[in-house]
């Protein structure tokens, strides 16, 4: 073997060894970052920010949150021109600049120390800063804490503004000492006249149905009125139907002897169709039997249903779907 050979089969072996060395590395670390078996690496994440970019779940609340694959849970940081408040309350329904109407259902989380007696107020404002209504928070589990507690409140208010507003939630001081005051104002938009549309949702009175000798008949006669908002579009009647299924009541309604059978648990409006003939094909889905009960309770049930659809000129009968399988006695 010559020396130029000798010399080239050193730089070779050399060559190869540093491969295998640089292949094994390479190995061990895709091995690391879990790309060994095929899997795909999570991204590092430690912030709202970064949870945003890679792209995992974003929870509509106020402020926004993010969870990652591994139940962590980052908090947008949302710092307008006041204090940031979200480690103290956080409002689940009410975006920013949401477009709303009355009557308004909010819910969300707040500090035990944000109550008192397990209330706090909550007002609506319109732009100039004229009050358009206030309402009562109620704590949903026991607010004799600093975790958080849930909190769910109605509002009603004059639907008469338009553009933007405010939603402020006030934490309950018994005290005269102003230092402890401290509220959440979240911005919102109550739209123009031309995005809205008056609709009508019919509730329920048991004192207008009720007959001579007391008997509660369950019937038509017992269907009552209650003014409502949708927003404008091609598909105001699911919009209309949808909102009848929240089963919003407010306090006034309430006082009034006015209820609703709804909202039911677990059911879903899955699908709406409006023949050329007139009728309106309402699919349900109800996991939980919810429609299920006593011929008096689906009956109004249904009549809610049927009443509130027909209020639209189009619509000449009402068909729930799957037959014989939802709002059955």
């Amino acid at each position: 073997m010559t020396k130029n050979n000798k010399i080239l089969l050193t730089l070779l072996s050399f060559l190869g060894a540093f491969l295998l060395v640089i292949s094994s590395l390479l190995y061990v670390l895709n091995k690391k970052d879990g790309l060994g078996n095929g899997s795909t690496p999570s991204a590092v994440v430690a912030s709202f920010e970064e949870c945003l970019n890679a792209g995992y779940e974003i929870m509509e609340s106020y402020p926004r949150q993010c969870r990652t694959p591994d139940g962590e849970i980052f908090v947008e940081e949302v710092i307008p021109d006041k204090e940031d408040k979200s480690d103290l309350i956080r409002v689940d329904n009410v975006q920013p600049n949401d477009l709303i109407s009355s009557p308004l259902k909010v819910t969300g989380e707040a500090r035990g120390t944000w109550f008192f007696e397990g209330s706090f107020p909550v007002r609506i404002y319109d732009k100039d800063k004229n009050e358009l209504g206030v309402a009562v928070a109620q704590a949903k589990a026991d607010w004799m804490t600093t975790d958080f507690v849930p909190f769910e409140v109605v509002l009603r208010f004059k639907n008469t503004a338009w553009g933007k507003g405010s939603l402020v939630f006030e934490k309950e001081n018994p005290s005269d000492i102003r230092e402890y005051d401290d509220s959440l104002e979240v911005p919102v938009d109550f739209g123009t006249r031309e995005q809205w549309r008056d609709v009508s949702l019919y509730y329920y009175s048991s004192y207008k149905d009720e007959k001579e000798n007391g008997y509660v008949a369950c019937s038509e006669s017992g269907m009552v009125v209650v003014g409502r908002r949708v927003l404008e579009s091609d598909d105001v009647i699911e919009d209309t139907i949808k909102l009848l299924l929240e089963g919003v009541v407010t306090d006034i309604e309430t006082t009034a002897g006015i209820s609703s059978e709804f909202p039911l648990e677990g059911l879903k409006l899955e699908n709406v169709s409006l023949s050329n003939e007139g009728v309106l094909s309402l699919a349900f889905d109800d996991p939980d039997f919810s429609t299920s009960g006593g011929s008096c309770r689906v009956n109004v049930l249904r009549l809610q249903i049927e009443k509130t659809a027909k209020q639209f000129v189009e619509v000449k009968s009402v068909e729930i779907l799957p037959e014989g399988g939802v709002f059955q006695p």
